[in-house]
Parts: structure tokens; sequence; C-alpha cells
């Protein structure tokens, strides 16, 4: 099994850059901070939700062949993560997640 990297590229055509490179920055503007937004909501350092948000698109920009995907935060990812930390006891107040900062 061959595993291609970028193969929506193809036949990618040039004159789409310019608006392609705008779009990906109002897309950056809007999506880290609701991540990361979300992500201190869910009890997590703001950088998790940093890392949920951008390093998944990447990976799905790198190795799918879909030309289109819609992607971003919402609140219920922020829900089931902050339900699941919840079951595992760590709680804003927690040691648990004290430790988590330091």
């Amino acid at each position: 099994m061959s595993v291609k990297i970028f193969p929506t590229l193809k036949n990618y055509k040039k004159e789409y850059l310019p608006k392609d490179i705008l779009s990906g920055i109002i897309m950056v503007a809007v999506s880290i901070p609701i991540s990361m937004g979300y992500a201190q909501i869910a009890g997590v350092p703001a950088v998790y939700g940093l890392y949920g948000s951008v390093l998944p698109i990447l990976l799905f920009a790198m190795l799918s062949t879909s030309k289109q995907f819609i992607f971003g935060v919402d609140a219920a990812p922020a829900a089931i993560v902050g339900a699941a930390l919840a079951t595992l006891g760590v709680t804003a107040e927690s040691a648990r997640h004290c430790s988590m900062y330091h």
C-alpha cells in the first residue's frame, strides 16, 4: 500500500492560490481562538485546542483525496472532552489539573 501526500494538488490551478491563501488566513483567524477557548472550557490548557485545531486539519489535507472538506471546532467536542476528563477525576480544582500546567 502506498500513501500519497497531498493527492488533491495533482490538478490544482495556480490562479486559485491567492484566494486559497486568503481563505486559509481567515479560517485560522476564526478557528484558532475558538478552539483554544473550547479547550479552556473543557478544563485543559488552551494550547491543546491549538493542537486539536491545526494538526488534524493538516493531516487531513495531506492525506485526503477529497477536494472539499469542512472543519472546525464546536461545543460538542468540548463537552465530550470535558466529560471524559471529569470521569478521570480531572477538574479545574483537582491536583491532576494543576499538574498539567507545571
